[in-house]
């Protein structure tokens, strides 16, 4: 018969348990330093407030004032001052997120917001653009009709009552979008010929049919994300038979 040493499964008892808590703090430090990392970098999403009052808040408001004061400068061809306005208006779309996401000061009223800043600055650059002549019609409809086809599927997805998240690539398109409409009216500025408005066309037709590509695998995306959304909350409802 074996002997076995108390001392020995002490000692070894007191290992396992030593190492066990080890391994768990090591664990914990390495989610805690993910948190600080993913807080500096401003990619955590903190949970939406009921804050109306907020820096991103009063930015997304700037954004929709500003865009009466870009269709007037269009109209009185001032096109150097509305391209710089326009671009100014784009720009405060990337601060406002970012802003948001490291203050912790995500809103429920942002979030609707800004979606429909984003529409309007498009809307608003798309029509006055294409009534001054700066951009091609067709251009102008493929833009028009990928909007119109999001915002109808957003629309539908609310009545529905469901929600999908916001894809990076669809950032990515609207930002082509605002690189191009810009680009049109800035080359308004310069005579024919020369470099600085050759370069703002190519700047507009490229950045313009790159928007509408990637924002038409979006909306591919969106409708999926959208489908399997009802689908989940319909087998999720009360009283529903799995399929």
């Amino acid at each position: 018969m074996q002997v076995v040493d108390l001392d020995t499964l002490r000692l070894h008892d007191l290992f396992e348990s030593a190492s066990c808590n080890w391994r768990d703090a090591e664990v914990s430090l390495s989610e805690k330093n993910l948190d600080d990392k993913e807080k500096k970098s401003g990619f955590l999403s903190p949970v939406p407030t009921n804050r109306m009052w907020t820096v991103p808040n009063a930015l997304t408001l700037a954004r929709i004032a500003l865009l009466p004061v870009f269709l007037l400068w269009l109209s009185d061809e001032r096109y150097l001052a509305a391209c710089f306005l326009y671009g100014f208006i784009a720009m405060t779309d990337f601060f406002d997120g970012k802003i948001a996401r490291r203050f912790d000061q995500v809103s429920h009223l942002g979030t609707m917001m800004d979606p429909v800043a984003d529409r309007l600055l498009i809307l608003a650059g798309a029509l006055g653009t294409v009534t001054q002549g700066l951009v091609p019609v067709w251009l102008i409809v493929l833009l028009l009709a990928r909007e119109l086809t999001v915002s109808l599927w957003t629309i539908y997805l609310q009545i529905a009552g469901v929600q999908i998240a916001v894809r990076m690539i669809g950032k990515v398109a609207a930002t082509f979008v605002f690189f191009s409409l810009p680009a049109f009216v800035g080359a308004e500025a310069f005579d024919p010929g020369t470099l600085a408005r050759s370069w703002l066309l190519f700047q507009g037709y490229a950045c313009g049919v790159a928007g509408i590509f990637l924002g038409s695998l979006t909306n591919l995306q969106y409708f999926s994300d959208g489908r399997a959304a009802i689908a989940s909350a319909r087998s999720s409802a009360p009283g529903s038979v799995p399929g």
